[in-house]
């Protein structure tokens, strides 16, 4: 199993089918979900070169617990790093070399509500709306030896990217005899804030009196879909599985970089961006009562 496997979180938008129960019956859900989460996250500014501030995969858990009654349902749900992922990369020019390593973890939490509007012959319809909160941690450190002043320089820098926001969403499931495919389309609108602190303001040159500590910030807005396609079926008389895959990719525009350092507020290039894209593959099981 080296493919990614397993489960997302919920940003509520997570696809698997919401829980029913006759119009007089309310019924629980609550479900467990392991996921191998992708996570891309960078900088984008038109004519400068793209700043990947991460590029890892890692293993998470999602508990979550749907209740429903009727043709309603809610969901809330969290999401949080099994263990962080641990990268290290090794830097190398023809008179300088070192390396770069860090962790990085990340942790979302939602909670929606939603009404199915269809069930007939082709399977069932909902539509939904929520709220997620959702935080990225990323802790770097450099190493680099320079030649040309025959010194290793020790670089640091710690990125933590909140986003927080609303979500509307729709998904739809199809029967196949006892199994079922459901497949969800959500558009969130989010705000982003990164932080970003750093003991130089370039980690490719040394530490100088023109070079000092860092802490910048952004302020950040996004309108971006994620898309999930779930597989279903029943292991007992009041429990299933699920299998499968989602996308989140958002876009968040931003206009002015804060210094918090020396108080400066810079300005962006138009078409600035922070790209923000997870790939989850997962499994879980519900348990209905």
């Amino acid at each position: 199993m080296n493919n990614r496997l397993l489960l997302i979180l919920a940003l509520a938008l997570i696809g698997a089918p919401p829980v029913y129960a006759a119009s007089s019956q309310v019924v629980f859900a609550p479900s467990m979900y392991i996921s191998s989460e992708g996570s891309e996250l960078a900088i984008e500014a038109p004519g400068q070169p793209t700043k990947i501030l991460a590029d890892t995969n890692y293993k998470s858990m999602s508990p979550t617990l749907a209740i429903s009654k009727g043709r309603l349902f809610a969901r809330i749900s969290t999401q949080f790093t099994i263990e962080p992922a641990q990268f290290e990369n090794f830097i190398a020019t023809t008179t300088d070399y070192g390396d770069n390593r860090g962790s990085y973890r990340r942790g979302e939490s939602s909670i929606n509500i939603g009404y199915r509007f269809y069930e007939g012959k082709l399977g069932s319809a909902n539509v939904f709306g929520g709220f997620l909160s959702g935080n990225s941690s990323l802790v770097t450190t450099t190493s680099v030896y320079y030649s040309s002043t025959s010194q290793f320089v020790y670089n640091t820098e710690t990125t933590k990217f909140y986003e927080s926001g609303l979500f509307i969403g729709t998904n739809f499931t199809h029967p196949f005899g006892s199994q079922s495919l459901t497949v969800s389309l959500a558009l969130a609108g989010l705000k982003g804030n990164l932080d970003d602190t750093y003991s130089a303001a370039d980690s490719t040159q040394p530490t100088s009196s023109t070079n000092p500590p860092g802490h910048d910030y952004y302020d950040a807005k996004s309108s971006g879909l994620s898309f999930s396609i779930v597989w279903s079926g029943p292991m007992a008389s009041n429990m299933d599985y699920k299998i499968g895959y989602k996308l989140v990719d958002y876009a968040f525009n931003i206009t002015t970089l804060h210094d918090l350092v020396t108080g400066a507020n810079i300005p962006m290039p138009p078409g600035s961006a922070i790209k923000e894209k997870i790939n989850s593959f997962f499994i879980g099981s519900t348990i209905y009562f």
